[in-house]
């Protein structure tokens, strides 16, 4: 049902289950355009988000208590800004699923399928969400995604529980949701752009600082950063470190983009402080840290299968890069996760067997 009231907001015993609709396309800070609410027991609540007033009326209620949501990365920030925040507790579905099952990440309608025995309809997955009035048919869709994230929430944990997972999952859920909230670091924007692994320490120092500029660029004109200058274009300028004229040089060089941010793009590349802290050395092809690194991915799927876990939330590429380095590798909840497995493997006295099974 569609909530214009906000009296008649249900808030029920329990956390909320809380989905939106937004669109992305040819914007930096995805467009919130619905809110999706319920609480348990009652029936799915949407909020359209296009009533400030409305919103500004319901934000203490909508995080006076903690959240249930799926894949919370982009709902979480969306909700910050619009809310003006979220709450301390916010338990996501789809990093418990990442610690009872392989698969990850696992979308919202594939989890209700095998852990609830439900089948969701996704027939209005690209729907026109900015439209108003909202269809019969969005109406229906919207509320049936927040209509089992109880009983998927429930389902999930429980399987943590009987794992000894639960602890574990409460530290996952709280990190993602700082790090959601955080928002991205544009310093580590480079590390996003294929190739990036393969440059040398100055050259990657270089590319860290073209790919910071083009987060801020991106962000204050409201588009998607590689509509600024291309990832093809942000290499080949860290490869190669024009100085002067050179910098419009390049049979990919977008020339009228160069010549506008000539400044800010020189400075970039030989200017400002020429900082290389925290850029980890290249893992080139072929090289003996690219073949420590396919160790310990094998190592990470193996061990992830054994488990009955993900490999990539677990041991994700950032930290399987730093261990093909020499580095210490997972932390925090996931070195608890790992307990003796990871100290075992760099002493390599405990091999690991392949399961015929996966869980």
């Amino acid at each position: 049902m569609l909530l214009t009231d906000p009296d008649a907001l249900v808030v029920g015993d329990g956390p909320f289950a809380v989905d939106t609709e937004f669109h992305a396309e040819n914007c930096y800070h995805p467009r919130l355009h619905l809110l999706q609410v319920r609480a348990p027991g009652a029936p799915a609540q949407l909020i359209d988000t296009h009533d400030a007033r409305l919103m500004a009326a319901l934000a203490d209620r909508l995080v006076s208590r903690p959240w249930i949501v799926h894949a919370g990365r982009i709902d979480l920030p969306l909700l910050a800004r619009a809310l003006g925040s979220v709450p301390e507790t916010v338990h996501d579905t789809q990093i418990a699923a990442g610690l009872v099952q392989t698969k990850y990440p696992a979308g919202l309608a594939d989890l209700l399928e095998r852990w609830c025995g439900v089948h969701l309809d996704k027939g209005e997955t690209l729907s026109d969400w900015s439209r108003r009035p909202l269809t019969p048919g969005q109406i229906t869709y919207a509320a049936q995604d927040v209509a089992h994230l109880h009983a998927l929430w429930d389902a999930l944990s429980s399987r943590a529980a009987e794992l000894g997972r639960s602890e574990i999952l409460a530290a996952a859920c709280t990190e993602a949701r700082d790090v959601a909230v955080a928002g991205p670091d544009d310093r580590d924007a480079w590390l996003q752009i294929p190739g990036a692994r393969a440059l040398d320490v100055p050259a990657a120092g270089i590319l860290r600082r073209l790919a910071a500029w083009r987060e801020d660029v991106a962000r204050r004109s409201d588009r998607p950063a590689p509509t600024v200058l291309g990832n093809r274009v942000l290499l080949e300028l860290a490869r190669r470190a024009p100085v002067g004229d050179a910098l419009l040089q390049g049979r990919r060089a977008p020339k009228r983009t160069l010549h506008a941010h000539a400044d800010a793009l020189q400075d970039a590349i030989t200017g400002g402080p020429r900082d290389t802290v925290g850029i980890p050395g290249p893992i080139r092809a072929g090289s003996p840290e690219a073949a420590r690194l396919a160790w310990w991915t094998a190592w990470a799927e193996a061990l992830a299968l054994a488990g009955g876990w993900s490999a990539s939330l677990v041991i994700p590429p950032s930290d399987r890069d730093d261990l093909a380095l020499g580095g210490p590798g997972p932390t925090g909840w996931r070195a608890s996760l790992l307990g003796e497995d990871l100290p075992a493997a760099r002493r390599g006295d405990r091999p690991l067997a392949l399961p015929s099974t996966i869980p």
